[in-house]
């Protein structure tokens, strides 16, 4: 006597379904891939500068006479010298 099961049906094609709809995967792709992304970036632009080659900035200054109708303190010049020179500054 022997003991012979029955095989199994098989599922065809026609009945098999994903575990997921392909919209949310796509839609759970694109969100992991952006907030990879805009972290990458932030990380980017909030980074600090680096300290041995600090940026410099020209800036330029005037200086102009001073009105001799207004009032000055007393023990203070009433005109300055007319200069204009360029000073290049290191931002601390």
């Amino acid at each position: 006597m022997t003991n012979r099961r029955k095989p199994q049906q098989r599922a065809t094609n026609s009945d098999w379904k994903p575990p997921r709809e392909r919209s949310e995967l796509v839609k759970a792709i694109g969100a992991g891939a952006g907030i990879v992304v805009a972290t990458v970036l932030l990380i980017f632009l909030m980074k600090p500068s680096d300290a041995t080659s600090a940026p410099t900035t020209n800036t330029t200054v005037s200086t102009v006479p001073v009105d001799s109708s207004t009032s000055a303190p007393a023990g203070s010049s009433t005109t300055l010298p007319v200069d204009s020179t360029t000073t290049t500054t290191a931002p601390r």
